[in-house]
């Protein structure tokens, strides 16, 4: 499976604009602005000895690219890395049947992956309470905190720079504790064991969402680690 020449890759993002316009003013006002899902076409050849071979390999292609559903027949996505751009991975899934053309002993086909994301991401990044992220779009990060020993009462986590804030009602324990605060999966994890404590978010907390600069500092515990992924 070769890829073919003159393969185009678009970069930046698939916006949508909302666009809202008024009588008697000029012009008109943006007053929303969406990331959609992107595409990508990607011709490639098979190269083989007869059809025979040439339609038993597509058909193991097909398999290997496509991308299953769950018993709620929602599709699971798979990983996509080009080798010229090894740094993002593109979670796609198959939008069509592989187009087809059997000629002179190969394969000529292409394939569309849909990108729901509308983005590829890098490795996972991880700082301490102050950073940036560069990336394209926002995205919601995993903190990791420790409520030290001999602190108590509710703990508050403020992102600095949008004034987002985040508040846990409860008292871990006397000692030292640690969890996870996943705001993409809106849960707080114990990192040692199975416990969960998202039920003692407070109703009115925000899960962060950052982009560009952040700075996070908390009440009542420390702010030991911020993950997450950038997005081009």
């Amino acid at each position: 499976m070769f890829i073919k020449p003159g393969f185009e890759k678009p970069a930046g993002l698939r916006t949508e604009h909302k666009i809202l316009e008024l009588e008697r003013t000029d012009g008109s006002f943006a007053i929303s602005s969406s990331v959609r899902s992107k595409e990508l076409r990607v011709p490639f050849i098979v190269v083989a000895n007869n059809l025979e071979e040439a339609t038993y390999k597509l058909n193991e292609i097909s398999q290997w690219l496509g991308t299953p559903r769950s018993k709620e027949q929602v599709p699971k996505v798979k990983d996509l890395v080009f080798d010229w751009d090894k740094d993002l991975t593109y979670e796609y899934v198959l939008e069509d049947q592989i187009e087809a053309n059997f000629n002179e002993g190969r394969l000529e086909c292409s394939v569309l992956f849909k990108i729901p994301d509308g983005v590829g991401w890098t490795e996972t990044k991880k700082t301490g309470a102050t950073g940036i992220n560069r990336g394209l779009v926002g995205v919601r990060p995993k903190l990791r905190i420790v409520q030290p020993a001999g602190v108590t009462g509710t703990i508050r986590i403020i992102e600095e720079v949008s004034g987002q804030e985040l508040f846990i009602n409860h008292e871990f324990s006397t000692g030292s504790f640690t969890v996870d605060v996943d705001c993409r999966k809106r849960s707080v994890e114990h990192v040692y064991s199975d416990n969960t404590y998202t039920d003692r978010v407070s109703y009115d907390s925000d899960w962060f969402y950052i982009r560009g600069n952040y700075k996070f500092v908390g009440e009542g515990c420390e702010i030991i680690e911020v993950e997450y992924r950038e997005g081009y």
